[in-house]
């Protein structure tokens, strides 16, 4: 027992500057200890010693000075566009398109460490962040390769040869289930909609499944001690193709451990000590899988299930399975929260009927791995599997919510632990007490509440691209949506945006002109979000929503041959600001407004056309005289926007600059009472 306190207290020392939810985590791992095993007193010098050891380490990275340009090491993850190198210690990032490189390659690599400089638009995947966490801190921009090893076993060739066999679809699901690399099919799409990516990410569910079924097959056949370590033996082939996947090397471990306990250590440790070493172990190994969820969830679910079956003994058979998948549920919201900024209630219920569905799918995949040449029958499968998924997707319920504050966090998993103690005593009052303030919780936090007294306009950061975001109340308004050619821009970050800002529904769409960084991602955006009413600048009349009226000051549209001059322009007034969107107008369209009206308010504006030269003239923003101007403009991008003219016209006017490329996305926000 006094293992498990040394694990956590290692964890809690490493993650102490990281990660608050790692905090939460583990704080409820260690009080929940405390509660069942009392006698701690004695120790509290050494596992202080332990969490500042963790602490310390915590601190370790292994870098050289940035003026070394020669390194040699060795490939330890590759994908088709970058591989990570680890030399001398120092983990690299290296971007190296359609490269054949596999896992265990030794190169020699001339060229200069960088910075990372990744474009992170919103709501989108941060790589850097995931870089981080896998203690990657700069690239390696490759001037001149040289492989001094290569290794002879091809598993990347051989897993592109082998999912190569399947149609597209089938080919999609089999590569996401077996090797976690993601794309997305008919069955995989409805599968992330619904919240169950765990059915297809979740490594861990199948190699236990898996490793189940060879047990029980040779077990009957053999002495139980041999029949196992087969089973372990034809596992590592899977295993070795998967590399460096965590979960399933975490796996692995343990039920090597387990064997080495059971059958040469004579069950010398518990379970709770074989999962703490395990984890201790891997900590020693790499500090930085504290703070990877792969860790977090990987051992904090497995130590949650050994304390809810030592507490809860007086709970039997399917009443025990529904409190440990109540509990389990509960454990993982706040990451479902930051992996889809919504609550499915109902995905526990689909987990549960599905979960058999896609165990024998990934058994009957591994077997076409396995040289057992059953494609097409997987093939059928997969379109089976996709027939009754998709009836499902149309009974889907989300309650939008952004992710829990750090602090929340820890209060959050607090409360859980205090429900589970209480719930194992069998202290009914308070058990009560603490169900119904998690009701009341989940429930004040989902209702949308903040949007009842608050204004906000929201330039949305969509790359090189447009997209503002309005809403008075609940009322809301986009005008331009952005759009990007190699990315769905409206699932990967308009709707997650919306599902943070618990928002069901767009009452009004305009789109300034016909330009894809302008109107790219509408189709999508009308697809799968709920859109009442879309307007573009060639149907578009001055309208009222709420109290805002949105007005257009360019009056010539029909009159212009340049698809940027046919841009709107549109003004509103929203909690004592006064808003200009200029599109893409262009020079030729503000001169335009400034011989036909006589002043236009606008205290925020939007600088035209991302910022070029082509907009944006000093008449025209001495003449409106706004006191900050967005500009809404990709990181790096190749027009070399904004253009230093028109930052320095700002500049000359007392004009406050703001950019997305810099800030990401920019809101003003206003309280109504």
């Amino acid at each position: 027992m006094i293992i498990f306190l040394f694990f956590i207290s290692l964890l809690l020392g490493i993650t102490l500057k990281n990660s608050w939810i790692a905090i939460g985590i583990i704080s409820v791992l260690f009080f929940l200890f405390l509660i069942f095993k009392r006698k701690v007193k004695k120790g509290i010098i050494i596992y202080a010693s332990i969490f500042l050891f963790g602490f310390g380490i915590s601190f370790i990275n292994i870098t050289y000075p940035k003026d070394t340009t020669e390194y040699v090491g060795i490939i330890y993850q590759a994908k088709d566009n970058y591989f990570l190198f680890n030399s001398g210690g120092e983990r690299l990032y290296c971007y190296k398109k359609n490269h054949d490189y596999e896992i265990g390659d030794i190169v020699k690599i001339k060229g200069n460490k960088e910075d990372f400089d990744f474009t992170v638009l919103e709501s989108n995947f941060d790589f850097e962040n995931y870089l981080e966490t896998k203690g990657v801190l700069h690239a390696l921009k490759i001037n001149r390769e040289e492989i001094k090893f290569k290794t002879p076993f091809k598993f990347r060739a051989l897993k592109k040869k082998f999912i190569a066999k399947f149609d597209s679809e089938a080919g999609i699901t089999v590569n996401s289930i077996l090797f976690s690399d993601h794309d997305d099919n008919s069955l995989t799409s409805v599968i992330t909609d619904l919240h169950l990516s765990r059915l297809i990410n979740t490594g861990g569910l199948y190699f236990h499944a898996l490793i189940s079924a060879l047990n029980y097959f040779f077990t009957r056949r053999i002495k139980k001690k041999w029949g196992e370590l087969i089973s372990l033996g034809i596992c590592s082939f899977y295993l070795l193709a998967t590399f460096p996947r965590f979960s399933l090397i975490r796996l692995t471990f343990i039920y090597i451990f387990k064997w080495v306990n059971e059958h040469i250590l004579k069950k010398r440790f518990t379970y709770l000590e074989i999962i703490s070493l395990s984890g201790i172990f891997f900590l020693l190994i790499s500090h930085h899988l504290a703070l990877q969820d792969s860790f977090l969830l990987g051992f904090g679910i497995p130590l949650l299930v050994y304390f809810i079956n030592q507490s809860f003994t007086f709970v039997k058979g399917l009443k025990k399975k529904l409190l440990i998948m109540g509990f389990v549920y509960l454990f993982f919201i706040p990451f479902e929260l930051r992996y889809f900024h919504s609550l499915s209630p109902l995905s526990i219920v689909y987990q549960m009927l599905l979960s058999p569905l896609f165990i024998v799918f990934f058994m009957m995949a591994l077997l076409s791995f396995h040289f057992i040449p059953i494609y097409k029958l997987v093939n059928a499968y997969n379109t089976f599997l996709t027939w009754i998924v998709n009836p499902i997707s149309h009974t889907k319920i989300e309650i939008y919510n952004p992710e829990f504050h750090p602090i929340i966090v820890v209060v959050y998993y607090l409360l859980l632990l205090a429900l589970l103690y209480y719930s194992s005593i069998r202290f009914v009052p308070i058990r009560r007490f603490l169900i119904s303030s998690y009701a009341i919780f989940l429930t004040i936090y989902s209702l949308p509440i903040n949007n009842a007294i608050t204004t906000e306009v929201s330039f949305i950061n969509v790359g090189q691209g447009d997209c503002c975001f309005i809403r008075e109340k609940n009322k809301t308004v986009f005008i331009d949506t952005g759009g990007l050619q190699y990315m769905d821009l409206a699932k990967e970050s308009l709707i997650p945006f919306l599902k943070k800002k618990r928002i069901y529904s767009i009452d009004l769409i305009i789109t300034t002109h016909d330009d894809f960084d302008h109107n790219g991602a509408l189709a999508s955006l009308k697809k799968n979000f709920r859109v009442k009413r879309t307007m573009t600048n060639t149907n578009y009349q001055d309208t009222i929503v709420g109290s805002m009226t949105f007005k257009n000051y360019n009056n010539h549209i029909f009159d212009q041959s340049e698809d940027n001059e046919k841009s709107l322009v549109i003004g509103f007034h929203l909690s004592n600001h006064d808003y200009l969107i200029t599109g893409d107008a262009g020079i030729a369209n503000e001169k335009d407004i400034m011989n036909e009206y006589d002043y236009i308010p606008c205290d925020i504006l939007k600088v035209g056309h991302h910022g070029s030269n082509t907009s944006t003239s000093d008449e025209f923003i001495k003449w409106l005289k706004p006191s900050i101007g967005v500009i809404s403009v990709g990181k790096n991008n190749r027009y070399g926007h904004p253009h230093q003219n028109v930052i320095q016209i700002l500049n000359n006017n007392g004009v406050k600059i703001r950019r997305t490329d810099l800030e990401g996305t920019i809101t003003f926000k206003s309280f109504l009472i």
